[in-house]
């Protein structure tokens, strides 16, 4: 169950980092090179993930308990892939909201179960936990570092 959980974040990280160099300029582009109404957007594209945040992680993790860890857990970096590329191909002010909206849920479902699965396996154990906490930090890092460059070329590519 572990590597289900370091290979889930490892795609969410991915997947975020490959587009987070992106949204600034396609935003931007949206609003007609308007920068105040960039900025606005922006801050209205986060704090509705935020708000969905609040709402959808008490909703994730019941239903991570009542279907599984696993299911939640594979299917949530999936769809959040196919949001960010749908949003690289078809840049839309509807495409960024869906992407705020479902991504905020499959985000917190990548994040908050798979920290209830690591849990889960290391039951009382608080050095087991540790290690397993330890690694997927690891997991986080290793992809940021690698994803975040490439996403920054693909944005200076596709967006010139």
């Amino acid at each position: 169950m572990s590597s289900v959980v370091f290979k889930a974040k490892l795609g969410l990280v991915i997947s975020g980092c490959l587009t987070v160099g992106a949204q600034p300029e396609l935003i931007l582009k949206m609003s007609g090179g308007n920068i105040a109404a960039a900025s606005r957007m922006s801050a209205d594209l986060m704090s509705i993930q935020a708000m969905l945040d609040l709402i959808l992680n008490p909703m994730l993790a019941t239903l991570s308990d009542s279907v599984g860890r696993k299911p939640v857990m594979v299917l949530a970096p999936f769809v959040n892939m196919v949001l960010r590329l749908w949003v690289w191909v078809s840049p839309s002010m509807a495409g960024m909201l869906a992407l705020r909206l479902l991504g905020a849920g499959m985000t917190a479902a990548s994040s908050i179960i798979g920290a209830a699965a690591l849990q889960d396996l290391a039951g009382t154990d608080v050095k087991m936990l540790q290690d397993l906490n330890a690694r997927d930090a690891s997991v986080a890092g290793f992809a940021t570092l690698m994803a975040t460059p490439l996403g920054g070329y693909l944005a200076r590519k596709s967006l010139t």
